[in-house]
């Protein structure tokens, strides 16, 4: 189904724009002209926000929402590189390098992005030493977390590397659990378990077992009803996930 599109500036972006990076870098008139020249894009659940083979004309300014990037390997298994919530920036690394698409980006919620042309964010960042600075400091830390999400898969089981994701989610999304959630850290999102098993790159078989084993183990570390997840036992999902902190070393949404 085609997103619907709103041609108008997307005002409520002025807020995000200005306390994240790279945007935040800029002057507030350079600011203003980028805004300008923006546009809302709508999608929907399980929509594709940016193809592989897509043109490097624009990229995304996640506003609402939550969108899986990473690639699908011939043999049909999922690898994530990067989860993107409110704030993140899609399709930038392919802006600067002048270069399609080359994985796939796909809504794991209904959201909204603004689109940022591409010919207005490589002129801001020739004449914006503080933006281009900026621009490389977030392309080197989506290679660094892409590089530790792979690495990750290599050295954790399914159900640590979920639970870190589950903790990343909750940083989010997370509010206290109330009335029918009973006690625990609500993730509020509506998340089945092929969005999960694509979180973390697993079969979706695979990732029902790992949820199973933590909705059963002793008063149960986590609840999962009707689509959303109730972390309930923090420590013991910690020890789980290997955390020695709260975050630990894990990144989730970029």
């Amino acid at each position: 189904m085609e997103s619907q599109r709103a041609p108008t500036r997307p005002a409520e972006a002025d807020e995000v724009l200005g306390r994240i990076p790279p945007l935040s870098a800029l002057s507030r008139r350079d600011l203003s002209e980028l805004l300008d020249r923006a546009r809302l894009r709508n999608f929907l659940r399980d929509e594709f926000v940016g193809k592989s083979g897509d043109a490097p004309d624009h990229a995304h300014l996640v506003l609402r929402g939550v969108v899986w990037v990473g690639t699908v390997t011939s043999k049909g298994q999922r690898i994530p590189f990067r989860l993107c919530g409110p704030g993140s920036l899609l399709g930038i690394v392919e802006v600067l390098d002048e270069r399609p698409r080359t994985h796939p980006a796909r809504a794991l919620t209904a959201g909204t992005t603004a689109l940022l042309p591409a010919s207005a964010l490589r002129g801001l960042a020739t004449r914006s030493p503080p933006f281009a600075m900026a621009l490389a400091r977030l392309v080197s830390g989506i290679a660094r977390d892409s590089r530790y999400l792979l690495a990750e898969a290599r050295s954790l089981d399914v159900g640590a590397r979920l639970v870190r994701r589950l903790f990343s989610l909750a940083e989010v999304y997370g509010r206290p659990a109330l009335g029918p959630w009973g006690r625990g850290r609500l993730i509020d999102l509506p998340l089945r378990h092929q969005d999960l098993a694509d979180i973390v790159g697993a079969s979706r078989e695979t990732v029902s077992k790992a949820v199973s084993r933590l909705t059963s183990s002793g008063a149960g570390a986590i609840r999962s009803d009707d689509g959303r997840i109730v972390l309930i036992d923090e420590p013991e999902l910690k020890r789980v996930a290997r955390l020695g902190s709260r975050r630990g070393d894990a990144e989730g949404l970029a």
